[in-house]
């Protein structure tokens, strides 16, 4: 088993050879991280390995505490694409995996696109053609939702806004997701990566490491032509799961940043059924899924601001005197 290495970390060891850790100039190292994920990575690999038109690039998967056939899979393409294949097995979470892959590539551009989506067979040279001819340290491709199998009501509530964007934005922060994102090596080293404990699962990894990079001064561009084909959750037991954790992460991002006050118990009743309102009357959702689902998201932002916000301290003795 590899031992997994994370950048910028005094304590963490360093490959065998430092000489194969070093970066080569015009090199793209692409960047998988993966968790079970059997059903679906097949494709994204054997989509990378039909690139047209695209330079020198190498693989990176980082197994993510996979129980099923991922590894397996991969190991299928090593004569088809330049394959390394690491295991990331300490902590679960994509920020983690993606820190360890990173930690194995040699190129001075990262690429990253995830197991369940399909990237276009020119996204790699669409991806660094714009990097190159922009002059920017960070891209985002364009996402094109499938909506093949996802219900209309999930697609509006969730992927709509996304479709057909190539950065998303975190208040007035543009940010590029990590399902088709470009990124300069020394860029990302010296924001030191991606964070590996957000709160949540889903969607605060690349919006922390787009804020940080923002704020570092890096630039942020789009390269619309690198198109990658993004998987939705289409159940609803699923799609709540992906916004509960979803929420999670923004409201941590968004007390860090812009340092929000703890909701009042009026609150926690009241939002719900103004955002209910909205949907229904402003909208025009009438089925019950929709509404139902607007308002549990209203009730968990509220239970994460709750949750994650301290009590303000006050001073008895003081105000008694």
């Amino acid at each position: 088993m590899t031992k997994p290495l994370l950048p910028n970390d005094p304590n963490t060891e360093v490959p065998e050879n430092p000489a194969d850790r070093a970066t080569a100039a015009g090199l793209a190292s692409v960047v998988i991280a993966v968790h079970n994920a059997e059903d679906t990575l097949g494709h994204q690999l054997q989509a990378l390995a039909n690139q047209t038109d695209a330079g020198e690039f190498e693989v990176v998967v980082a197994l993510n505490r996979c129980t099923d056939r991922s590894g397996e899979i991969a190991k299928q393409f090593t004569g088809q694409l330049d394959l390394i294949i690491v295991d990331a097995p300490d902590e679960a979470s994509a920020g983690y995996a993606r820190n360890v892959a990173v930690a194995h590539t040699h190129g001075d551009t990262l690429l990253f696109c995830d197991a369940d989506d399909v990237v276009d067979h020119r996204w790699v040279a669409e991806m660094t053609d714009a990097m190159a001819a922009q002059n920017l340290d960070v891209a985002g491709g364009t996402i094109m939702v499938d909506r093949s199998h996802v219900p209309t009501w999930i697609y509006r509530s969730a992927y709509r806004s996304m479709d057909g964007r190539c950065l998303l934005p975190f208040g007035p922060i543009p940010y590029a997701i990590t399902a088709t994102m470009g990124c300069r090596r020394a860029a990302f080293d010296a924001v030191g990566g991606f964070e590996p404990n957000l709160p949540g699962t889903a969607g605060g990894e690349d919006t922390d490491l787009g804020v940080r990079l923002w704020r570092a001064g890096f630039s942020i561009g789009e390269a619309p032509k690198a198109l990658m084909t993004y998987t939705p959750r289409v159940t609803t037991a699923a799609f709540i799961r992906r916004q509960r954790a979803h929420i999670d992460t923004t409201t941590a991002l968004q007390i860090r940043e812009q340092r929000l006050e703890r909701p009042s118990r009026w609150r926690m009743f009241s939002r719900p059924i103004i955002v209910g309102g909205y949907v229904v009357l402003i909208r025009h959702e009438w089925r019950p899924r929709v509404v139902a689902v607007a308002v549990a998201e209203s009730f968990y932002s509220h239970q994460a601001r709750r949750r994650m916000i301290p009590p303000i301290a006050r001073d008895r003795s003081a105000a008694v005197g």
